[in-house]
């Protein structure tokens, strides 16, 4: 219960961050992938991280540390930056896309 109610915590976070803040917003498709690839390249290191912070604060405090000081904000970045993704993608290609079906002739 708790873990899903987090991860839900951390994507309204990351959609009030992405309305809140849209000068913060990529400009591009190439940055919005390019942050795309940031945000999961830095979350794929995190298991690295938990041996050094270990290192440092030792005991059971590294754990809660390593939770709300590395994991948590990491994984609202990776949820944001895919948020910026999918809104790039839709203003890039939105108007675009068909609307299905055929035009219609007045001769018909």
């Amino acid at each position: 219960m708790f873990e899903s109610s987090s991860y839900v915590g951390l994507a309204l976070i990351a959609l009030w961050i992405y309305v809140r803040l849209p000068g913060r917003r990529p400009q591009s498709l190439v940055r919005a992938i390019g942050r795309v690839v940031l945000a999961f390249s830095l979350f794929m290191v995190l298991p690295f991280a938990m041996p050094l912070l270990h290192h440092f604060v030792g005991g059971p405090a590294a754990g809660i540390a390593f939770l709300f000081c590395l994991v948590m904000p990491l994984l609202c970045g990776v949820m944001l930056s895919f948020i910026w993704l999918l809104a790039r993608v839709l203003e890039e290609f939105g108007p675009q896309l068909p609307n299905g079906g055929h035009p219609a002739t007045s001769g018909a």
